[in-house]
């Protein structure tokens, strides 16, 4: 039987195996030579062993663009607008990946109500900001991710300046 020959007491040779270690090659090959029979009459015998080192899998990276602002412009008191305004984030990773995209105020919420008078709703698509939506990225292909901010009133809405900052959270694995 194979397993019973003389080879399979021989050491390997510590070269190959620090070679296979530091990642300098994908494939290792040993001979081992053995004394004595082989078991076909012959005086000695060789065997040839092959082993592959997968390297350690990278994890994914992404890379996503700086979103621009969103901006309602100017508009009167009286008219605020309830359509969703919103930008786009275009994210990029370099293997296949879920991302999951999240869009809050500093405080971790999506529903900010402003002094003057306005409420904020932040989405991810048409999903509530702070529990986002995950995409699914493959390898190398841009995915946009809109995020919108909804207007509306929480009360008598004063004319004047307004600005909130809402961060985009994007995670991926």
């Amino acid at each position: 039987m194979v397993n019973r020959a003389n080879i399979w007491d021989k050491p390997l040779y510590r070269e190959s195996l620090e070679i296979a270690a530091a990642g300098l090659s994908d494939r290792v090959m040993f001979v081992l030579h053995a004394n004595g029979t082989g078991g076909n009459g012959s005086d000695g015998g060789m065997a040839v062993i092959s082993f592959y080192v997968s390297p350690e899998p990278s994890a994914p990276s992404c890379t996503a663009n700086q979103p621009a602002s969103i901006d309602f412009k100017t508009m009167p008191g009286n008219d605020i607008p309830t359509s969703p305004m919103g930008t786009a984030v275009v994210v990029t990773c370099t293997k296949n990946s879920k991302v999951s995209a999240k869009f809050v105020f500093g405080d971790g919420t999506d529903n900010n109500n402003l002094a003057n008078g306005l409420n904020v709703k932040l989405l991810v698509g048409g999903w509530p900001g702070q529990r986002g939506f995950t995409y699914n990225a493959n390898k190398d292909m841009p995915v946009t991710i809109y995020v919108n901010a909804v207007l509306g009133a929480s009360g008598t809405v004063r004319e004047g300046i307004f600005r909130t900052i809402g961060v985009v959270k994007l995670s991926y694995d």
